[in-house]
């Protein structure tokens, strides 16, 4: 996918989460950041890649947002008629945010191990 549109699309579901230009703005950079890094880490498609990226950046940067609430905001947000469900289970292989690479890859974007921590005790059940 082109960055330009792959950007444009992160910024569009910020948008719609966040208050300020300044927040939708670092918060895209964020997740471009960490898409770009996830992307080396394989595994997911692009658009659903995006949605992941979404929702580690919205969750650790202290705005916690449910996965059913960000489904839905990326439905609206990409007038999609399918769903992106960010951090959809998968059926034989590990989710690329708990394997090695993926959680240097994420903390490498929000700079803490404990954060990451926080993030994913979710999926560590």
């Amino acid at each position: 996918m082109d960055a330009d549109l792959v950007k444009l699309d992160m910024k569009i579901v910020f948008s719609k989460l966040l208050d300020s230009e300044e927040d939708v703005e670092k918060a895209t950079n964020m997740c471009y950041d960490l898409y770009i890094k996830g992307l080396r880490v394989g595994g997911r498609r692009p658009s659903s890649l995006i949605g992941d990226c979404i929702y580690i950046i919205m969750n650790a940067s202290g705005r916690p947002t449910s996965i059913p609430f960000l489904t839905y905001i990326i439905q609206e947000a990409w007038n999609s008629p399918t769903k992106k469900t960010p951090m959809k289970g998968y059926n034989r292989t590990k989710r690329w945010f708990l394997t090695e690479k993926g959680k240097a890859a994420i903390i490498e974007v929000i700079g803490d191990e404990d954060l990451y921590d926080s993030v994913m005790k979710v999926f560590k059940r």
